[in-house]
Protein backbone atom coordinates (compact mmCIF):
# COMPACT_ATOMS: atom_id res chain seq x y z
CA UNK A 1 0.00 0.00 0.00
CA UNK A 2 1.34 3.59 -0.41
CA UNK A 3 -0.81 6.26 1.39
CA UNK A 4 -2.53 9.12 -0.10
CA UNK A 5 -3.62 10.47 2.51
CA UNK A 6 -4.71 8.75 6.09
CA UNK A 7 -7.73 7.11 4.75
CA UNK A 8 -6.74 6.64 1.20
CA UNK A 9 -4.24 4.27 -0.92
CA UNK A 10 -2.51 2.60 -3.56
CA UNK A 11 -2.88 -0.88 -3.56
CA UNK A 12 -0.81 -4.10 -5.04
CA UNK A 13 -1.96 -6.93 -4.31
CA UNK A 14 -0.13 -10.50 -5.14
CA UNK A 15 -1.35 -13.63 -4.74
CA UNK A 16 -0.25 -16.94 -6.05
CA UNK A 17 -1.35 -20.33 -5.43
CA UNK A 18 -1.17 -23.99 -6.87
CA UNK A 19 -5.42 -25.56 -7.36
CA UNK A 20 -5.26 -29.40 -7.26
CA UNK A 21 -8.44 -31.39 -8.30
CA UNK A 22 -9.52 -34.66 -7.71
CA UNK A 23 -12.71 -36.24 -9.49
CA UNK A 24 -14.12 -39.28 -10.39
CA UNK A 25 -15.19 -40.35 -14.09
CA UNK A 26 -17.23 -43.52 -14.80
CA UNK A 27 -16.84 -45.61 -17.89
CA UNK A 28 -19.15 -48.71 -18.78
CA UNK A 29 -17.47 -51.93 -19.54
CA UNK A 30 -18.97 -54.22 -22.29
CA UNK A 31 -17.87 -57.54 -21.90
CA UNK A 32 -19.49 -60.56 -23.44
CA UNK A 33 -22.22 -62.04 -20.62
CA UNK A 34 -21.62 -65.25 -19.41
CA UNK A 35 -25.49 -66.38 -18.25
CA UNK A 36 -28.44 -64.45 -18.35
CA UNK A 37 -28.13 -60.23 -17.13
CA UNK A 38 -31.18 -58.46 -16.18
CA UNK A 39 -32.62 -55.56 -19.21
CA UNK A 40 -30.46 -52.66 -19.50
CA UNK A 41 -27.73 -53.93 -17.25
CA UNK A 42 -24.61 -51.94 -17.60
CA UNK A 43 -21.13 -52.17 -15.64
CA UNK A 44 -20.37 -48.73 -15.01
CA UNK A 45 -16.80 -48.73 -12.83
CA UNK A 46 -15.81 -45.22 -11.88
CA UNK A 47 -11.86 -44.57 -11.50
CA UNK A 48 -10.17 -41.23 -10.49
CA UNK A 49 -8.96 -38.03 -12.18
CA UNK A 50 -6.70 -35.82 -11.21
CA UNK A 51 -5.32 -31.92 -12.09
CA UNK A 52 -3.06 -29.16 -10.93
CA UNK A 53 -2.47 -25.47 -12.00
CA UNK A 54 -0.85 -23.00 -10.69
CA UNK A 55 -2.12 -19.27 -11.28
CA UNK A 56 -0.66 -15.92 -9.86
CA UNK A 57 -2.81 -12.58 -9.88
CA UNK A 58 -1.41 -9.28 -9.48
CA UNK A 59 -4.31 -6.44 -8.57
CA UNK A 60 -3.49 -2.92 -8.38
CA UNK A 61 -6.18 -0.42 -7.31
CA UNK A 62 -7.35 2.47 -4.70
CA UNK A 63 -8.09 1.40 -1.52
CA UNK A 64 -10.64 3.73 0.72
CA UNK A 65 -11.20 3.53 4.49
CA UNK A 66 -14.59 4.55 5.57
CA UNK A 67 -15.79 6.50 8.38
CA UNK A 68 -14.19 8.42 11.00
CA UNK A 69 -13.44 5.96 14.14
CA UNK A 70 -10.43 5.09 15.55
CA UNK A 71 -10.23 1.76 16.30
CA UNK A 72 -12.72 -0.15 13.67
CA UNK A 73 -13.28 0.97 10.31
CA UNK A 74 -15.08 -0.12 7.15
CA UNK A 75 -13.34 -0.08 3.36
CA UNK A 76 -13.49 -0.50 -0.01
CA UNK A 77 -11.17 -1.30 -2.77
CA UNK A 78 -11.30 -1.59 -6.61
CA UNK A 79 -9.38 -1.97 -9.55
CA UNK A 80 -8.42 -3.99 -12.65
CA UNK A 81 -6.27 -7.39 -12.95
CA UNK A 82 -3.79 -9.36 -14.30
CA UNK A 83 -4.09 -13.84 -13.84
CA UNK A 84 -1.35 -15.54 -14.95
CA UNK A 85 -2.03 -19.86 -15.34
CA UNK A 86 0.01 -22.61 -16.38
CA UNK A 87 -0.97 -26.43 -16.78
CA UNK A 88 0.92 -28.87 -14.70
CA UNK A 89 -0.39 -32.08 -14.45
CA UNK A 90 -3.76 -34.09 -15.44
CA UNK A 91 -4.13 -37.73 -15.18
CA UNK A 92 -6.00 -40.94 -14.30
CA UNK A 93 -5.90 -43.95 -12.40
CA UNK A 94 -7.35 -47.31 -13.81
CA UNK A 95 -6.80 -49.98 -11.82
CA UNK A 96 -3.83 -49.22 -10.69
CA UNK A 97 -2.54 -48.28 -14.29
CA UNK A 98 -1.51 -43.71 -13.86
CA UNK A 99 -2.62 -42.50 -17.59
CA UNK A 100 -0.74 -39.23 -17.67
CA UNK A 101 -3.50 -37.40 -20.40
CA UNK A 102 -1.09 -34.29 -20.96
CA UNK A 103 1.45 -36.33 -22.50
CA UNK A 104 -1.16 -36.59 -25.70
CA UNK A 105 -0.60 -33.05 -25.39
CA UNK A 106 3.03 -33.71 -26.73
CA UNK A 107 2.15 -36.14 -29.52
CA UNK A 108 2.97 -34.93 -33.66
CA UNK A 109 -0.05 -32.25 -34.37
CA UNK A 110 -0.37 -31.23 -30.80
CA UNK A 111 2.49 -28.81 -30.11
CA UNK A 112 0.39 -25.73 -31.55
CA UNK A 113 -2.31 -26.76 -28.61
CA UNK A 114 0.21 -27.09 -26.04
CA UNK A 115 1.47 -23.41 -26.63
CA UNK A 116 -1.66 -21.80 -27.18
CA UNK A 117 -4.03 -23.10 -24.35
CA UNK A 118 -1.71 -24.86 -21.89
CA UNK A 119 -0.78 -21.52 -20.42
CA UNK A 120 -2.45 -17.79 -20.25
CA UNK A 121 -2.17 -14.26 -19.19
CA UNK A 122 -6.16 -12.71 -18.62
CA UNK A 123 -7.06 -9.33 -17.65
CA UNK A 124 -10.29 -8.87 -15.78
CA UNK A 125 -11.10 -6.48 -12.22
CA UNK A 126 -11.18 -6.69 -8.58
CA UNK A 127 -13.38 -5.21 -5.67
CA UNK A 128 -13.00 -5.72 -1.92
CA UNK A 129 -14.43 -4.71 1.03
CA UNK A 130 -13.93 -5.54 4.69
CA UNK A 131 -12.61 -4.33 8.50
CA UNK A 132 -10.00 -2.45 8.86
CA UNK A 133 -8.74 -2.23 12.33
CA UNK A 134 -6.15 0.03 14.18
CA UNK A 135 -4.55 -2.54 16.79
CA UNK A 136 -2.50 -0.07 17.86
CA UNK A 137 -0.11 3.31 16.95
CA UNK A 138 1.95 0.89 14.78
CA UNK A 139 0.24 -1.74 13.77
CA UNK A 140 -2.98 -2.51 11.91
CA UNK A 141 -5.41 -5.31 10.21
CA UNK A 142 -7.67 -5.52 7.30
CA UNK A 143 -10.58 -8.57 7.20
CA UNK A 144 -11.06 -8.93 3.59
CA UNK A 145 -13.75 -10.18 1.01
CA UNK A 146 -12.42 -9.36 -2.28
CA UNK A 147 -14.39 -10.96 -5.46
CA UNK A 148 -13.10 -10.37 -9.11
CA UNK A 149 -13.97 -10.88 -12.48
CA UNK A 150 -11.20 -12.36 -14.39
CA UNK A 151 -10.84 -14.61 -17.53
CA UNK A 152 -8.68 -17.14 -16.88
CA UNK A 153 -7.02 -17.74 -20.29
CA UNK A 154 -6.59 -21.74 -19.96
CA UNK A 155 -8.20 -24.22 -22.28
CA UNK A 156 -9.40 -23.88 -25.99
CA UNK A 157 -12.30 -21.77 -24.96
CA UNK A 158 -11.38 -19.47 -22.16
CA UNK A 159 -14.53 -17.82 -20.49
CA UNK A 160 -14.79 -14.52 -17.75
CA UNK A 161 -15.38 -16.03 -14.25
CA UNK A 162 -16.45 -14.97 -10.94
CA UNK A 163 -13.57 -15.70 -8.51
CA UNK A 164 -13.99 -14.97 -4.71
CA UNK A 165 -11.00 -14.58 -1.71
CA UNK A 166 -10.90 -13.89 1.78
CA UNK A 167 -8.31 -13.09 3.55
CA UNK A 168 -6.67 -11.61 6.24
CA UNK A 169 -3.77 -8.35 6.07
CA UNK A 170 -1.61 -7.35 8.57
CA UNK A 171 0.39 -4.32 8.49
CA UNK A 172 3.15 -2.68 10.37
CA UNK A 173 3.05 1.43 10.02
CA UNK A 174 6.83 2.68 9.44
Amino acid sequence: FYGVTGKDAFCLNINATQLTLNGNFTIVITTPSIGPQQPNYENIKTFPITGREQRAVFQMGYRRILGDEDILNFFVEAGPSLSMVKFLKNQVTINNLQIDLASYYSQPYYSTYHAKYLSGTGLGAFAGLGLHLNANPKWSMQLLYSPSYEKINIGNTPKFALQQAIGLRMFYKL
